[in-house]
């Protein structure tokens, strides 16, 4: 993937700082979230003439983009959006969103992360929920349980709450 200008973005003002993220046709970032060092992490979504995917960026604190990384569909066709993010008390990323699968239309995502970007398990639409849904949002609870809500695509509400190993508890 692109991994943008890694150089400090310039400011009008002192102190201040804008980035732009310039990755396909159409970009746009859906969440949020800071880390114990004061990192920045974005979950969006880019799209070009043959994708749509899913990114998360890490920007320092300073402003510098540290790395952009691609969450890539299982499918021929690819498509992956990505929505919610949320760090836990140990500086791990939680992502969701919505990725295609091998004929089975779109479903839910979540991925948990390390700090130095090792995938410690994801699901890609494993959920034993009779849905299909996406993830719009994320919280990590203290006990590093993590919550995910979103809608299925009969336009319902639901949430769903996982431990820390990516086990659904309900």
């Amino acid at each position: 993937p692109d991994q943008g200008n890694k150089d400090k973005p310039e400011c009008d003002h002192e102190g201040e700082w804008v980035i732009q993220l310039d990755r396909g046709e159409y970009d746009y970032g859906s969440g949020i979230a800071v880390n114990s060092s004061g990192d920045l992490y974005i979950v969006g979504t880019t799209n070009d003439v043959n994708s749509t995917l899913a990114f998360i960026t890490q920007i320092s604190a300073s402003g510098a983009i540290l790395r952009t990384d691609s969450i890539d569909s299982v499918s021929p066709d690819p498509y992956s959006e990505g929505d919610g993010i949320a760090i836990d008390k140990d500086d791990n990323i939680i992502t969701s969103g919505i990725i295609g699968t091998n004929g089975q239309g779109s479903s839910l995502w979540v991925r948990k992360t390390s700090p130095d970007n090792m995938v410690l398990w994801e699901i890609p639409s494993t959920i034993p929920l009779d849905l299909r849904a996406y993830g719009t949002n994320i919280a990590v609870d203290g006990d590093a349980n993590i919550y995910v809500t979103g809608a299925t695509f009969f336009d319902d509400l639901w949430i769903g709450k996982f431990d820390p190993n990516g086990t659904l508890l309900w």
